[in-house]
């Protein structure tokens, strides 16, 4: 299951997150505001979806095995070149 992301907009938040593409951004301790974005996604189930998906996609370009690991094998090799 692809669900779309549930962010917290709080004052250490720096973007990234674009509200509507990958999830909905919810102000921080207002519950009216969640069951608000809450009742957008049970009203249009294909929305949420293409957030969902979206949001897992960005997630495995930003952090998946591949990237990760490139960026650990290029890290040690930069330790080791400089001796």
């Amino acid at each position: 299951m692809r669900a779309p992301g549930r962010h917290l907009a709080h004052p250490g938040h720096v973007g990234g997150d674009d509200d509507g593409v990958h999830g909905l951004l919810v102000e921080t301790l207002l519950a009216d505001d969640l069951a608000e974005k809450l009742a957008v996604l049970l009203a249009d189930p294909g929305r949420g979806r293409a957030m969902g998906e979206a949001g897992r996609r960005r997630v495995e370009e930003r952090y998946g095995l591949r990237k990760v690991a490139g960026e650990l094998i290029r890290l040690y090799e930069d330790l080791v070149a400089a001796g």
